[in-house]
C-alpha cells in the first residue's frame, strides 16, 4: 500500500497515477485497510492527485471512492474536510457533470461527510455541494 502511494507522490504521470488510484480504490473497500490507507498519509496523497489531475476522470473517480470509503470513520470526516476534501469533490463533480463514473462516488463522498457530522453537512451546503432544492 506503501508503494502505490508513493507512486502516486513521486511521478507525475496520470496513467500511473489513475492505476494508483484505481488500486487504493480496490484497497480501501476492506474497513481494515482504510486505518492503513490513512496511517501513511492517503487522505492528502489522495486530495494532492486529484486537482492535479483534474481533467482525467478515472483519476476523480477512484479518488472519490476512496474519499467516500475512507469517510465511514468520524475522525477521517473531519480530516477530509480539514484539509479541504469537500471542495476537491465538488470540483471533480462540477468539472465531470456529465459522467455518472465521477457522480455517483462524488455523491457518496458528500454523504459519506455529512453523516452524523452537522460541521461537514454546513460545509458541503455552503461550497454548493447541494443544490437548494435537496436542503432541508
Amino acid at each position: 500500500m506503501l508503494a502505490i502511494l508513493e507512486g502516486v507522490r513521486a511521478y507525475n504521470d496520470p496513467g500511473l497515477q489513475q492505476h494508483a488510484c484505481a488500486a487504493l480504490h480496490i484497497i480501501a473497500k476492506n474497513v481494515d485497510n482504510r486505518e492503513k490507507i490513512v496511517a501513511v498519509g492517503g487522505i492528502r496523497v489522495v486530495l494532492a492527485a486529484m486537482p492535479a489531475n483534474d481533467s482525467e476522470a478515472g483519476i476523480q473517480e477512484a479518488g472519490c471512492w476512496i474519499l467516500a470509503y475512507l469517510a465511514c470513520n468520524t475522525d477521517n470526516q473531519t480530516v477530509i474536510a480539514t484539509v479541504g476534501g469537500i471542495s476537491v469533490v465538488k470540483a471533480a463533480m462540477t468539472a465531470h457533470t456529465g459522467l455518472v463514473g465521477v457522480q455517483r462516488p462524488g455523491c457518496q463522498a458528500l454523504a459519506n461527510l455529512a453523516l452524523n457530522n452537522v460541521d461537514n453537512e454546513t460545509a458541503i451546503v455552503a461550497a454548493g455541494g447541494i443544490p437548494w432544492r435537496w436542503q432541508r
